[in-house]
């Protein structure tokens, strides 16, 4: 499975089907920057209003209401050993403006 981060939400391809998820499904903000898996295959998407976490079937979102230090989020790391497909970095120049994970 493939996730794209965009400007007008996340998309995933499961290899047949693209699914579109953005504020009105519980995505934080469209403008998708960063993309993470955490060991237990959560999804965390870095956005221009703050982080969401998806476990597939519920959206959480943390803003610095909750701590964290700034909504617009560039990058998000999950260290699991070694680098890993499991891992993306985003950022605002460049090469960084989407956000690309194979889970």
């Amino acid at each position: 499975m493939l996730w794209f981060g965009t400007a007008d939400g996340v998309s995933r391809f499961d290899g047949q089907t693209w699914t579109t998820y953005t504020e009105e499904d519980g995505l934080a903000d469209n403008s998708v920057y960063a993309i993470a898996v955490d060991a237990d295959g959560t999804l965390w998407f870095g956005t221009a209003d703050g982080v969401s976490r998806f476990d597939g079937q519920t959206w959480t979102t943390y803003t610095e209401e909750d701590g964290l230090a700034s909504n617009w989020v560039y990058a998000i790391l999950h260290r699991k050993g070694r680098p890993g497909p499991e891992q993306c970095q985003g950022h605002r120049r460049g090469q960084g403006r989407g956000a690309l994970v194979r889970r």
